[in-house]
């Protein structure tokens, strides 16, 4: 069984949403944070790390300050807290029942987006879509998204929580399928596209959707926007 875990990071309104295991503890050191949320740590300890300059002097440890200095200083301007202590691990309730964030099935693919988390769950025996509300910290009704004939992978969510994008598979054809919570309608996005694609994420406004898409022969990255349109994005930037 597979859960996800919610903190809260010394950063001005940031978070992170993953997909970890019970025992990941909030008390613990740093190195047993799962990777991703480690990584993002590595600025809040900065304190100590940073070597001193001389006045007018050119010493300086082996490993190139060039390289910490600015970094170190980014993170520390960053942070609302300063670069002192841990994040904290948000606790919401184990529902057995499967009315929660978590329950006895497993949860993957967790995506968060301002107020919401979005993620994947087979606790109603298929691979479904489910969002969460951090603020009311209650399941949202996601009425139409799910199929019982269908396996759904890899949700984003726009950060008013009206939009959800996903990535979905029916009789081995994968699809992008966009959800407006107000229509209580989903659009196929993929139709007309003769190509693999996956790994959906979505706009903050909700206005666009980039995913993968071996259309070229190759994987590269789509825009859409969310009426199913190609976005004319460069190829070349130079």
């Amino acid at each position: 069984m597979r859960r996800i875990n919610f903190y809260q990071l010394p950063l001005r309104g940031s978070s992170v949403a993953h997909g970890g295991n019970p025992q990941d503890r909030a008390d613990s050191p740093i190195t047993n944070y799962p990777s991703g949320v480690r990584q993002s740590l590595m600025g809040s300890h900065c304190v100590g790390r940073v070597p001193r300059l001389k006045a007018r002097g050119v010493e300086t440890p082996k490993t190139a300050l060039t390289h910490q200095l600015p970094i170190a200083l980014f993170l520390c301007s960053s942070l609302l807290t300063g670069c002192f202590g841990y994040p904290r691990l948000l606790s919401y309730p184990f529902d057995p029942g499967g009315r929660g964030l978590n329950s006895l099935a497993s949860e993957l693919n967790p995506q968060i987006s301002g107020r919401y988390i979005v993620f994947i769950s087979d606790r109603r025996g298929s691979q479904d879509v489910y969002l969460f509300d951090t603020l009311t910290r209650n399941l949202v009704d996601l009425p139409g998204i799910n199929s019982l004939d269908a396996i759904a992978t890899h949700p984003s969510v726009s950060e008013d929580g009206r939009y959800v994008v996903f990535a979905s598979s029916r009789q081995g054809r994968k699809s992008i399928f966009l959800y407006d919570r107000e229509t209580r309608q989903s659009r196929n996005l993929t139709a007309n596209l003769p190509a693999e694609v996956g790994n959906p994420t979505i706009s903050a406004d909700g206005s666009r959707i980039a995913f993968e898409s071996s259309d070229n022969g190759q994987w590269d990255v789509l825009v859409y926007d969310r009426f199913g349109r190609p976005l004319n994005i460069p190829q070349d930037p130079r």
